[in-house]
C-alpha cells in the first residue's frame, strides 16, 4: 500500500498546529501568569491546577525534597570520582619534593 502525499492545505493545516499550549497561572499575589509547555507537561499542570492549596504546598516541599537529594548525589558522584583519580594519580607517580633531603641534627 502506498501513502498518498498531503495536498497543499492538508500540509498548511499541519503547519499551524500549535505544538505547546498555553496555560494561564493564577498567582495570589502577582496575578496571572502565562506558561508555555508540550502536550505532555500540559497534562501535568491541569492536574496541578486542580489541586487544593495544601495538596499544592505538599506537592512543592516534595518537589523541593527531590531537588535538594539530587543534588547531594551529583556532588557525591563528583567528588568520588576526584578522590578516585586523585589516588590513581598518587599510586602512579613517585613525587618527591624538589631539593636535597633535609639533614638529621646530631644529637
Amino acid at each position: 500500500m502506498r501513502r498518498e502525499k498531503p495536498s497543499q492545505m492538508e500540509i498548511a493545516k499541519m503547519a499551524k498546529k500549535p505544538k505547546y499550549k498555553r496555560h494561564d497561572i493564577e498567582l495570589p499575589n502577582s496575578g496571572k501568569i502565562a506558561l508555555y509547555a508540550s502536550p505532555k507537561h500540559s497534562v501535568a499542570i491541569e492536574a496541578i491546577k486542580e489541586m487544593a492549596a495544601f495538596e499544592g504546598i505538599k506537592m512543592l516541599d516534595l518537589m523541593d525534597a527531590f531537588y535538594q537529594q539530587g543534588l547531594k548525589h551529583g556532588r557525591k558522584e563528583v567528588v568520588e570520582q576526584f578522590e578516585q583519580s586523585q589516588q590513581m594519580i598518587i599510586s602512579t607517580l613517585n613525587y618527591l619534593p624538589p631539593g636535597q633531603p633535609k639533614k638529621k641534627k646530631k644529637h
